[in-house]
């Protein structure tokens, strides 16, 4: 499955290379890189479209040159463990200069769903909360009974 998934993105991105570039239209792209890859055109349409869940105006709405942010981070959702190739790849074509990855710990953050995005803050706002509560039941200005009731808060926090 891994092998399709490369080769899927490869077809996309020369396609959207040829348009972008040298100016193809979209479908003398996908003839040129069926014609080179010695494929079927419609299984480099099939990579275009269907392998990214998406359909033929989708792609022709996606390498429009305003939404080339919205391309990308479309390839990075559906192949995160190419993050780095894409975000290469998207560099190049805009001449975009390129950060140290390596080192942003939330670079990877790109290729999250939403539903992912939105779980992992519930969990650093959680751990922040209980660090606080933490903190805050140890002062001496603090009253008592707030006191209990923080250290219940980081009870619970500690269950989810």
């Amino acid at each position: 499955m891994a092998h399709a998934l490369r080769f899927s993105l490869k077809h996309i991105l020369e396609v959207y290379r040829l348009i972008r570039q040298a100016k193809y239209s979209r479908i003398e792209a996908i003839n040129e890189v069926a014609m080179k890859e010695r494929i079927d055109p419609q299984t480099v349409r099939s990579s275009c479209t269907r392998s990214i869940g998406i359909n033929i105006s989708g792609f022709d709405d996606f390498v429009l040159v305003e939404n080339v942010a919205s391309f990308e981070g479309h390839l990075i959702k559906r192949f995160p463990n190419y993050q780095d190739d894409i975000e290469y790849f998207f560099d190049d074509i805009t001449g975009r200069q390129s950060e140290t990855k390596e080192d942003d710990p939330v670079h990877k953050l790109k290729a999250l769903f939403p539903e992912e995005k939105r779980n992992l803050l519930k969990s650093v706002l959680l751990d922040k909360m209980q660090e606080d509560f933490n903190s805050w039941s140890n002062r001496n200005d603090i009253p008592d009974d707030i006191k209990q009731q923080l250290k219940k808060w980081t009870e619970l926090i500690k269950k989810v």
